[in-house]
């Protein structure tokens, strides 16, 4: 943790146990995008001869691009993005060619294929409208999200890509009043919420991470109590995102970084703003029982949190 011009600036010591693709090292030194600066530097004139013999369909050579990006082992998804990239009469077949790289994980590859979309300026961002593998609303940006692959969200970021924050399954706007879209959506929002509660996207995405896993908890408990089809899966997202909060606070270097994490006053109620530590009060409010367990098995930590201040529960 970090404090810069007045704000707080959480960086991780270590990679998050589910993430492969970030060295510890680099985001110990807030250091994250240091590989993608590093793999653009090298790419650049790679990404020119790879656009070069896209254009003028050169498919050996593109096979042998994307082959060695993907390695020997993988020849048949080599096969299939290299058809996908060659097909140029329209957008459809690149949009599926950047999934299924971003399915793939590498950065690289995914980095080689949006360099083929000056051709179709804006398409980059949006799902494949008639892709058999993924559905139209799925973005690459969401898509990246889901599959936690934090050099590939940071790269899509980057470029600009966004997602769309969901209307929750209780909304009463003029659309979701509407019972017919209501329903047809339902699989968009999940989806959607199923991207933003990735530790990619709350890392990467979020300038106050703790906030917005806080507020993320709050809205899918909503979403569990009105959404019954999806219940189970709305709740296994609220579990997954109690347990990215309780990995955001083992970032914490020292003591102190801990109470000041937990004595910022961003997202609190009047109510709580005169409070040591309100962003514990929230955690409480927000029903994070997980992180809440966190302090109480660490006496130090409650101690140090708790002392010389007094919470009702």
């Amino acid at each position: 943790m970090a404090g810069t011009g007045g704000r707080v600036v959480f960086l991780p010591r270590t990679k998050p146990p589910v993430v492969k693709s970030v060295s510890a090292a680099d985001v110990q030194r807030g250091n994250i995008g240091s590989r993608w600066r590093k793999s653009c530097d090298i790419t650049s004139s790679l990404a020119r001869n790879f656009r070069r013999a896209v254009v003028q369909g050169e498919s050996e050579a593109v096979f042998k691009t994307v082959q060695s990006i993907l390695g020997a082992q993988q020849r048949n998804q080599a096969e299939v993005i290299t058809s996908l990239v060659l097909e140029r009469s329209s957008p459809e077949p690149l949009k599926e060619a950047l999934m299924t790289a971003i399915c793939i994980g590498m950065q690289p590859l995914v980095e080689l294929i949006t360099s083929l979309f000056h051709e179709f300026p804006g398409e980059e961002y949006n799902g494949c409208r008639h892709s058999c593998a993924f559905p139209p609303h799925v973005t690459p940006l969401m898509l990246a999200c889901m599959c936690n692959s934090f050099d590939v969200v940071e790269f899509l970021l980057l470029r600009h890509h966004r997602i769309r924050l969901p209307h929750r399954p209780d909304c009463c706007c003029e659309k979701c009043a509407d019972e017919s879209v209501r329903s047809s959506r339902a699989v968009v929002t999940l989806d959607t919420y199923v991207a933003i509660s990735s530790d990619a996207f709350l890392w990467l995405a979020c300038r106050d991470p703790l906030l917005a896993a806080f507020k993320l908890a709050a809205d899918l408990e909503v979403c569990c109590q009105v959404d019954e089809g999806y219940k189970s899966a709305y709740w296994q997202l609220h579990e997954n995102v109690m347990a990215t909060t309780v990995r955001i606070v083992e970032q914490c270097w020292h003591m102190e970084d801990v109470k000041i994490l937990l004595s910022q006053k961003d997202g609190i109620s009047l109510s709580d703003s005169k409070l040591q530590f309100p962003r514990l009060r929230m955690a409480l409010d927000c029903h994070m029982r997980t992180l809440t367990k966190y302090f109480c098995d660490v006496p130090s930590v409650w101690h140090h949190c708790l002392s010389g201040c007094v919470i009702v529960i």
